[in-house]
């Protein structure tokens, strides 16, 4: 009867020893897939981190590279205002020259035509 008994004690515990090591191994390879799945998780994060790094600094680049263009619009609006009041006291000082010789010019040209009528009435008399 203790042969029966130790046979039976061997083989619960043998049976017990297996699934407990089962158990072990399941457990080993549940922390394994864990173990990957967080250096996994760890590497997605720095790349995500990555891209985020990479698009700030993008959105930052577009940023500076608007405010520059609409720095130099408004330089250039404001070039063009100047360049406008320029040409415009430009135009007037050759204008108001102008506009006197073309009146010199009409009143030559009047008195001109009444030169001629006033000869043309003297030949006729």
């Amino acid at each position: 009867e203790f042969l029966v008994r130790a046979t039976i004690f061997f083989w619960a515990t043998t049976w017990w020893l297996m699934a407990v090591a089962r158990s072990y191994r399941s457990l080993l390879e549940a922390l394994q897939q864990e173990e990957a799945h967080a250096f996994q998780l760890e590497y997605q994060a720095e790349e995500a981190h990555e891209e985020s790094k990479i698009l700030r600094e993008q959105v930052l680049s577009e940023a500076f590279l608007h405010g520059a263009i609409e720095e130099n619009v408004a330089a250039l609006e404001m070039y063009l205002e100047f360049a406008k009041a320029e040409a415009a006291a430009a135009w007037a000082n050759y204008e108001e020259p102008l506009q006197r010789e073309a009146l010199s010019l009409a009143v030559s040209r009047r008195e001109s035509r009444e030169l001629e009528e006033q000869a043309a009435s003297g030949f006729e008399m």
